[in-house]
């Protein structure tokens, strides 16, 4: 599942055209600048598990998310300093991900063990890494173990209260 904004930095045209749908399906959720190259690409392929939605509010699209195993967070060109959102979104609802991205993000999940992680812009490697991707090993247990992880690191109440006293 991807759910965002569907812009040239994240890439989702390319995303859909890459992918393997042998043994996945891609639902997306969102807007943007790509939106009608992607509705056009899956009127011309029918026959794919590709799924548009559009836009969804903030609570709705949560609601929608928990039904899903993975989430994708793809990135065509990694922007230093910067760490995509959508990371510590996801980790707080329990959600594995499949970032797709390169730099910080890539760090931190690895570091936080929230999922799997396919090289920058190879999308090989991410088709690799999807088939390697077997449905018990996304369990009740791994999205606790995320949730978890989200609450201990990710809450940003916590981290401002620990600034705050370094100083």
């Amino acid at each position: 599942m991807y759910a965002g904004l569907l812009g040239i930095a994240q890439g989702i045209f390319k995303l859909v055209q890459e992918l393997d749908y042998s043994t996945i399906e891609l639902h997306i959720y969102g807007a943007g600048a790509e939106q009608q190259l992607i509705e056009d690409y899956i009127k011309e392929h029918p026959e794919l598990p590709l799924y548009y939605y559009g836009e969804l509010s903030r609570n709705d699209l949560h609601k929608a998310l928990l039904n899903y195993d993975i989430a994708i967070i793809p990135l065509l060109n990694r922007i230093y300093g910067s760490v995509p959102s959508k990371l510590f979104e996801y980790a707080k609802l329990g959600m594995p991900m499949l970032y797709f991205g390169g730099g910080e993000g890539e760090i931190i999940m690895e570091k936080y063990a929230l999922g799997w992680v396919a090289n920058s812009g190879d999308y090989q490697h991410l088709n690799l890494i999807i088939s390697s991707i077997k449905k018990q090993n996304i369990s009740s247990e791994l999205r606790e173990k995320i949730k978890k992880t989200a609450e201990t690191h990710f809450d940003f109440g916590k981290q401002l209260r620990q600034l705050v006293e370094q100083f």
